[in-house]
């Protein structure tokens, strides 16, 4: 189970730079939540350093809260369980949804509203649900042996 554990750590680092876009925060903002500095979550976009299981478990919440939070944000519903959570995609359908990502990020970082962010999303992301892990706290969780930790 260590090598998905590793498949989720790795997802969310590569992909933490277009997702805190997309929900609307900067890096200081995301750092704030989490309770490290802009420049931790720096390390972490551009790779200086590796995330943790606890850093996935506190951004992945953060994400998660975001999304029921603000619903109207419904780009950051879609993206989210393409870039994280879909277990059955191809190379090819993963690099197409990471740059209309990109895309998205880059239109929310300019300062798009949540309308237009969704109709971008709408226009760039294919149409079928992924499958996704069902619980992907449990998933994580059990592949540590930590699923009784509080």
């Amino acid at each position: 189970m260590a090598t998905e554990q590793s498949f989720q750590l790795n997802r969310l680092q590569e992909n933490l730079p277009a997702i805190r876009k997309i929900a609307g925060w900067r890096a200081v903002d995301l750092g704030k939540l989490i309770g490290v500095t802009k420049q931790s979550i720096s390390n972490l976009e551009n790779h200086k350093s590796k995330m943790t299981l606890m850093q996935y478990i506190a951004i992945r919440h953060m994400i998660d809260y975001q999304i029921q939070k603000q619903p109207e944000n419904k780009a950051l519903a879609q993206i989210v369980p393409l870039l994280l959570d879909a277990v059955s995609q191809t190379k090819d359908e993963y690099a197409n949804v990471r740059a209309s990502a990109e895309e998205m990020a880059n239109a929310a970082a300019a300062g798009v509203s949540d309308g237009t962010l969704n109709a971008i999303s709408e226009k760039l992301l294919p149409k079928k649900k992924p499958a996704h892990a069902a619980d992907w706290t449990a998933a994580i969780m059990s592949s540590t042996g930590e699923h009784n930790m509080k």
